[in-house]
């Protein structure tokens, strides 16, 4: 198989500086005291929610690329928090659930030992293959996924939940999804990618893996971090636009505020059609374009990616996600993994100054890395120069064993 084409210097065996490419520290505005500041990546920031169908529709693409596998694949998780971070005021219901997911990866990376993977993690805005293995008009090179695959890389996407690959008719109600509870999703789904114990394919189990590491979006790496200093069983994580919700722009702050209204009125349900539970809210739409792309940068064929993939978001996620916050002053000491920080220097959602604030907090993670993109947005990794940036990051993974 041809090696996939790369852009701008293949980055070197050599671990890079801790911050890389800062070329801007323009202010940013905190803003405090909202209680929906952390969901301003609103996954519901589209009206154009999902409407009940399979989730499975979306993964796992019959590609038939030589080397590469493809299998669509899920996990059994209970909706419970045991991260010691406080999910008030909202209490998660402890009944279990499917999230579903897909494992695409060099078919040599999972024939050896030590084997690794990388667990995609999504934000609120689209979850799992939806953000991840986009396909628009049949063209596979918005698939992230497969291109970490074809850079050799195992990696796995997972819908989180409260969102439609999760979401029964039953439930869960989206006032009883917490944000720790994610995080405790995360480390289930850590725990069965270690020991094979999840549904790959039509196989009741999977292949296991020595090393899992974690990349995240967004909020999902507010996820991602309360999980590495609570249960300490990743090699290794990265995040994409994530900051504490005390760092974010007036734009953003904006978004936030649109996704009260469904929350406190507690009148919409999960699908468009008015079906699934209720408990979930959906944020504005022009808003959102503005926060996630940058708009030199951003792909012609992005609006179409928010209309196909966008959905409603969890209320209790907004509702607890300042716990996160305090949590993260003394947790982020804790993360004793490397650590990689990535944004895109005009991320409209975070901004940047977030990952300085970080690298300061990272005092346990000797190995912590800080790259901000330059002419990229809050989704680098959807936008035109989206194969610079992903060879920087495997990269980076490559040179730790991850």
């Amino acid at each position: 198989m041809p090696p996939p084409p790369r852009y701008g210097s293949p980055p070197g065996r050599r671990r890079p500086p801790k911050i890389v490419l800062v070329l801007t520290r323009r202010p940013l505005v905190a803003v405090l005291g909202l209680l929906l500041v952390v969901g301003i990546v609103v996954a519901g920031v589209l009206a154009t929610s999902g409407s009940g169908k399979s989730y499975n529709s979306a993964a796992a693409f019959n590609d038939h690329l030589p080397g590469i596998v493809d299998r669509r694949s899920s996990f059994s998780v209970v909706n419970e928090n045991r991260t010691g971070v406080p999910c008030a005021p909202t209490k998660p219901d402890r009944k279990r659930y499917v999230v579903h997911a897909s494992l695409v990866a060099p078919a040599s990376a999972l024939a050896t030992r030590p084997r690794a993977v990388v667990v995609l993690i999504s934000g609120i805005i689209i979850s799992g293959d939806h953000l991840w293995r986009v396909r628009i008009g049949g063209s596979t090179d918005l698939d992230f996924a497969l291109a970490m695959a074809l850079r050799g890389q195992a990696v796995v996407t997972v819908g989180m939940l409260g969102y439609h690959g999760s979401v029964t008719a039953s439930g869960p109600n989206g006032n009883q999804v917490c944000a720790a509870a994610e995080a405790d999703v995360i480390h289930q789904i850590v725990t069965q990618l270690r020991n094979g114990s999840f549904h790959y394919g039509n196989a009741a189990t999977g292949p296991s893996f020595d090393r899992v590491a974690l990349m995240a979006f967004s909020i999902g790496g507010e996820y991602a971090k309360v999980e590495a200093y609570t249960f300490h069983d990743i090699g290794g994580l990265v995040t994409v636009g994530s900051s504490p919700p005390n760092f974010v722009t007036p734009l953003a702050a904006k978004l936030a505020q649109s996704s009260v209204p469904d929350c406190r009125s507690q009148d919409r349900h999960k699908f468009a059609n008015g079906s699934g539970p209720p408990g979930y809210t959906m944020a504005n739409i022009p808003i959102a374009q503005k926060v996630l792309f940058y708009g030199p940068d951003r792909d012609p064929r992005d609006t179409q990616l928010l209309a196909r993939g966008a959905e409603t978001s969890p209320c209790g996620i907004f509702s607890s996600g300042l716990n996160l916050l305090k949590a993260d002053r003394t947790g982020l000491a804790k993360i004793n993994v490397p650590v990689l920080l990535t944004y895109g220097q005009h991320d409209g959602l975070v901004g940047i100054a977030g990952g300085a604030y970080q690298m300061r907090l990272l005092t346990g993670a000797k190995d912590r890395h800080l790259m901000i993109f330059p002419g990229s947005g809050h989704a680098w990794f959807l936008e035109r120069q989206r194969a610079r940036w992903t060879n920087m990051v495997v990269g980076w993974l490559e040179t730790r064993g991850l």
